[in-house]
């Protein structure tokens, strides 16, 4: 069930199963190639899609992207790992070839091959009144729910509020507390690297206590 009001909506939540699924789904065109890359980029850097279309704008470091956000003005670094290395080298210098009106449509595509067509229950509240429809999952799932499933991914592994508010250049940091070499960003960068390359047996392990 996916309650939320026209004003401040909660969206369908992505889990690891599904992530995985849309990694392991084959692109059937050059397009649907470049739309599934982005979405991993957002759900493993946490960068708005804004920002992965145009990632010619930052700089790639051997641990750390850093760019200026486009819709904020504000800086982020987000840790390179395991998950985003190769995306981050092959976008970086070039950005990213198409429009994202076309990338979103593509990218419904990718999503139903993936699996994610389980129904889910959509509330509507618009004013006094509630309205209800029933549609298939990838129906609602966007760009933006990449950002939002890093985040969650992020405090599933344990790394802290501090840790994924950086990683998605949430808030009004300094840039002092952001640039890369002070002793607070690499301890971040070294923590979210640590957890990124154990991440499929920590997430096997929820699973297991969430069943249990």
């Amino acid at each position: 069930e996916l309650p939320y009001t026209t004003k401040n909506s909660l969206k369908a939540r992505l889990t690891w199963a599904e992530v995985k699924a849309i990694m392991r789904t084959e692109p059937e065109t050059r397009i649907e190639g470049i739309a599934k890359d982005a979405f991993l980029l957002a759900c493993f850097t946490g960068l708005r899609i804004s920002d992965i279309l145009t990632l010619n704008k930052g700089e790639l470091h051997q641990f750390h992207y850093e760019r200026q956000q486009t819709k904020t003005n504000m800086p982020v670094l987000v840790t390179v790992h395991k998950y985003n290395e190769e995306l981050l080298k092959k976008y970086t210098s070039t950005g990213f070839p198409s429009v994202r009106q076309y990338l979103s449509r593509e990218l419904k595509e990718v999503f139903k091959r993936a699996g994610l067509e389980k129904e889910v229950r959509r509330i509507k509240a618009v004013g006094h009144e509630r309205k209800e429809e029933i549609l298939e999952k990838y129906k609602e799932i966007s760009f933006h729910s990449g950002r939002r499933f890093y985040a969650r991914l992020l405090n599933d592994l344990g790394l802290g509020a501090e840790i994924v508010r950086d990683e998605l250049g949430h808030g009004y940091k300094s840039i002092t507390d952001l640039y890369a070499g002070s002793p607070e960003h690499a301890y971040r960068v070294a923590r979210v690297r640590k957890a990124m390359e154990t991440m499929e047996k920590t997430m096997e392990e929820l699973s297991l206590m969430k069943a249990a």
